[in-house]
């Protein structure tokens, strides 16, 4: 019957002989240095990355359980099983450093606290030191394939008698290699174990050929889980079957902390039977150790390693959103508009508010100012314009263009009161009011008059403003001021009655315009009205051109009246140039006698027909201001 442990088949008189002539290694494990790595295994050497200068020590501690029995056949072939080596208490320490990124030294001290042989307990011990070295031919750059070789050599400090030491120097090499992906990790090693000859009643050993396999599975950066096997299969021949080609399987778990502190724990169970196969054993251990960093393959440099990177030729956007894929993010824009009373502003001083309370201060120039920003985020958007207009809104950006539409309102911190009288000092009714100045958002739309006044909160500015003031039959007044933060101020206007009046092709005057006889100087009784006529053509761009036409009745010849009619218009062109008409705006004609609007029979009709028009030559329409026609 064969058992699950690894057996040694021998004839019971060679019990003696085995005593008498010393014995061989039957603990059967080895630890590997361990330096905590999440994917080393325990048995295997694994070619993974190193790093110059790195380090570790550890201490694994070992139960195991009936590594030798001696079986016996009597000559009626019955079998007798005795227990040669049981119940291994042990403590592994063993350390590393490596001296290259290639190159990597090992230690490992097997302290045996307490075993059991033929004679019961046999206390503490020593087993076989190891000192190992691996070098590297390639090593894996996060995942792919490592390759490499270890050699190592064996100190006899164990004892053989009591089948815990090899009795003389032993060693071996093999060679190692790892295939690695992102989670799992792939080892193999094939190799000889060079030992001293050991002949002892029918069981031969000496060399032997290890072949190793393993693999783990990354359950975390800090933790894994491994299996791995190793069969020790014997080089020289052997009497007996199946006992000297032992071999083993465990399964382990690693855990460990960024800074370095690891622990490993494991079971191993036996795959066939031979000399230094426990029934059974178990693990638990740990240690510290200073291990180096792979730099990850990062193409496009945004610090995203190639394995993670979804888009490993174009950097992330690091903006807190969906900052670990490793794409350019799709984002969002905002575009922001402003206006004051429906019409669009430039100039404007920004501030916006993101959801993580992050700002972005802009000036919004000439047209929309837009941005990107993550998708479904809300934002405020703060906006101000010199001292007087301000404004907020709020917006909730989706997926694509969202557009915020920022309405700036005038901020009032001074008050105006018009007060407008007529000719005798009394309220005059039917007055509007206007504004004129270089900062006209600081003025609010032209207030109604109330019994004679007009009130209005406006903004202060950095310059004065002008009220515009008119009422029909009346002449209109501009009136220039100033105010100050906190002000109440009160402006008193009497308005005098006009002597014109606008339609849609002339100006119409109502008092004559009086030249000194068979001249063309005007009187100055006339430049009250001419100042007037200038103040609305200046006040009326839109009305174009205006052409001053001179008329005179019949007394005296066709020619002189001409040459008169030309004269008199010219003179009052050149009045109104004087009082800041553009001369561009004005034309001179005349036209003598050739027009009359009365007969030239009568003093009456004759005095009709001397006069001077104006007539606006470019209107098609009523394009004229409404605030300075007068009815």
């Amino acid at each position: 019957m064969r058992t699950c442990a690894l057996a040694l088949i021998l004839l019971w008189p060679g019990i003696a002989a085995a005593q008498d002539t010393g014995g061989f290694n039957a603990h059967g494990f080895v630890a590997t240095p361990q330096d905590g790595d999440i994917r080393d295994g325990l048995l295997l050497y694994r070619p993974g990355a190193l790093y110059q200068g790195e380090w570790s020590a550890s201490g694994l501690l070992e139960y195991a359980n009936r590594p030798l029995m001696l079986v016996t056949e009597t000559s009626d072939g019955e079998t007798t099983r005795t227990v040669a080596l049981n119940h291994i208490a042990a403590l592994h320490l063993t350390g590393s450093v490596s001296a290259h990124e290639r190159l990597r030294f090992g230690a490992s001290i097997p302290v045996i606290f307490t075993s059991s042989g033929f004679d019961g307990p046999q206390g503490a011990n020593f087993g076989d030191i190891r000192v190992d070295t691996m070098f590297l031919a390639s090593m894996p750059q996060e995942d792919g394939i490592g390759l490499g070789v270890s050699g190592w050599v064996d100190l006899p400090t164990g004892n053989a008698d009591r089948f815990l030491g090899r009795g003389g120097l032993g060693g071996g090499f093999a060679g190692i290699g790892t295939y690695e992906t992102e989670v799992w990790t792939f080892t193999s090693n094939l190799g000889i174990q060079f030992n001293p000859a050991v002949d002892i009643d029918g069981y031969k050993s000496n060399n032997l050929m290890l072949v190793g396999g393993g693999a783990r599975y990354s359950l975390s950066e800090s933790s894994s889980l491994g299996l791995e096997a190793l069969l020790r299969a014997g080089l020289t021949s052997n009497d007996r079957a199946w006992t000297g080609s032992p071999a083993e399987a465990v399964l382990t778990f690693r855990h460990r902390e960024p800074e370095g502190p690891h622990v490993i724990v494991g079971l191993a169970a036996p795959l066939s039977s031979g000399a230094g196969a426990a029934v059974w054993r178990a693990f638990l251990g740990g240690g510290f150790g200073r291990l180096g960093r792979i730099t990850p393959r990062d193409r496009d440099g945004d610090g995203i390693p190639d394995k993670y990177d979804a888009c490993p030729d174009e950097p992330e956007t690091f903006n807190d959103y969906i900052d670990d894929d490793g794409c350019p993010d799709e984002l969002a824009v905002l575009e922001v508009v402003a206006t004051h009373r429906g019409e669009p502003v430039s100039d404007v001083a920004l501030q916006l508010t993101g959801p993580t309370r992050e700002e972005v201060t802009a000036t919004l120039s000439d047209g929309p100012w837009s941005t990107e920003v993550i998708p479904e985020t809300l934002w405020q958007i703060r906006g101000k314009r010199g001292t007087c207009l301000e404004g907020e809104v709020k917006k909730l950006v989706g997926t694509e263009k969202a557009t915020a539409t920022l309405e700036l309102q005038l901020v009032p911190r001074a008050t105006v009161r018009v007060k407008v009288l007529d000719a005798k000092g009394n309220p005059l009714e039917g007055a509007t009011l206007d504004w004129a100045s270089e900062e006209p958002e600081c003025l609010p739309e032209p207030p109604s008059f109330v019994n004679g006044i007009a009130r209005a909160d406006l903004g202060v500015g950095t310059s004065g403003h002008t009220a515009v003031i008119s009422a029909p039959g009346h002449r209109t007044v501009d009136v220039p001021f100033r105010v100050s933060a906190g002000e109440d101020k009160t402006l008193e206007v009497a308005l005098q009655p006009t002597k014109l009046k606008v339609e849609k092709k002339r100006i119409v005057i109502l008092d004559k315009i009086k030249f000194d006889t068979a001249k063309a100087k005007i009187r100055p009784e006339s430049f009250e009205l001419l100042n007037e006529i200038a103040e609305v053509i200046q006040r009326n761009p839109k009305a174009g051109r205006v052409q001053v036409e001179g008329h005179t009745d019949n007394v005296g010849g066709a020619n002189y009246n001409l040459d008169l009619s030309q004269r008199r218009a010219e003179s009052v062109r050149q009045y109104l140039i004087e009082q800041g008409v553009e001369p561009e705006r004005l034309i001179a004609k005349g036209f003598g006698m050739d027009r009359p609007i009365d007969t030239n029979r009568t003093p009456a009709g004759r005095a009709r027909n001397r006069r001077v028009v104006f007539a606006l030559i470019d209107q098609d329409d009523d394009e004229i201001e409404e605030d300075a026609t007068e009815e």
